[in-house]
């Protein structure tokens, strides 16, 4: 993964958060598609034939990287992806295609096809169509409803203005301290009235301060202590996915998106003695540790 800065990544990630992206993207809250597919066991003496087409696994081991496709494509600056970039995406989500179905086959072809047309007539408009972006999200789901990834199911909750200083207090409820190390599909679910994602976030094995210690770095240094290997935001009242493969270390998983001071289009980040109220200083962030 290419370093992008937390706050880079927050822009990247709110331009895709539009309503058009969470009908092509996310799943609505309470849905009964959030419930997490398992297969019951087999019996220990079972053989256990493989449950997918080659094309299948493919597709599952692609979703960890699309995982990290888009902060890649938001860290490409001012200038925006090269033509490699997006014919090296295209191709992912064109893997992707081959080996999903339904709505995460649809969407994945969609962006393969609109990258290839970007490239082929550099017509980089096509890049801000909110469909697109949407599309771009939605073969998510697939890790848990095709690969059996483990779920991890949790929720972004707030409680408004509940601190002396006028600061809404946040966290994510249900997540756990600790998980396996395994391929897993994680699920948030914003219960909130504001925008909320999900970095998730290796912390480096030399890296020995708290999770306290890192929240109060700056990006620079927060970058070369913990490695961004997945992400996700959803919009209040949807559910949005990631994969993962979780490998046995240090994680932190925080929401790096700005409090607003106000409401509605010109609301601004609200400031604080060193620079944006940020939604994981006031709560928005948990540890977890994978063994």
């Amino acid at each position: 993964m290419t370093d992008i800065k937390p706050a880079a990544l927050s822009r990247a990630l709110l331009a895709l958060t539009t309503a058009a992206v969470l009908s092509a993207g996310l799943t609505a809250c309470g849905s009964s598609d959030d419930e997490p597919v398992t297969a019951d066991p087999a019996p220990p003496s079972a053989t256990v034939e493989p449950s997918l087409t080659a094309a299948q696994q493919a597709a599952c081991d692609g979703l960890l990287e699309a995982a990290t496709a888009l902060l890649d494509l938001g860290g490409s600056g001012d200038e925006g992806p090269s033509d490699e970039q997006l014919t090296q995406l295209g191709d992912l989500f064109e893997g992707l295609a081959s080996g999903l179905s339904g709505d995460e086959q649809t969407a994945a072809t969609a962006v393969a096809t609109t990258l290839d047309e970007v490239v082929e007539t550099g017509n980089t408009k096509l890049l801000e169509d909110e469909s697109l972006l949407g599309s771009m999200l939605a073969p998510a789901a697939a890790g848990r409803t095709l690969c059996d990834y483990a779920p991890v199911d949790f929720m972004a909750h707030e409680t408004p203005a509940a601190s002396a200083d006028g600061d809404p207090e946040m966290a994510y409820m249900g997540l756990p301290d600790a998980l396996p190390a395994a391929r897993t599909s994680f699920g948030l679910t914003n219960e909130g009235q504001d925008f909320h994602e999900a970095l998730i976030m290796k912390v480096s094995d030399s890296y020995t301060g708290t999770m306290d210690d890192l929240l109060q770095l700056d990006d620079e240094a927060m970058m070369q202590a913990a490695e961004i290997v997945a992400a996700t935001m959803t919009a209040p009242g949807a559910t949005a996915f990631t994969n993962v493969d979780l490998t046995a270390g240090r994680y932190v998983v925080l929401c790096h998106i700005p409090v607003m001071d106000g409401a509605g289009p010109d609301a601004q980040p609200k400031m604080g003695a060193s620079g944006p109220v940020w939604h994981y200083t006031v709560g928005m962030a948990h540890e977890v540790t994978v063994s």
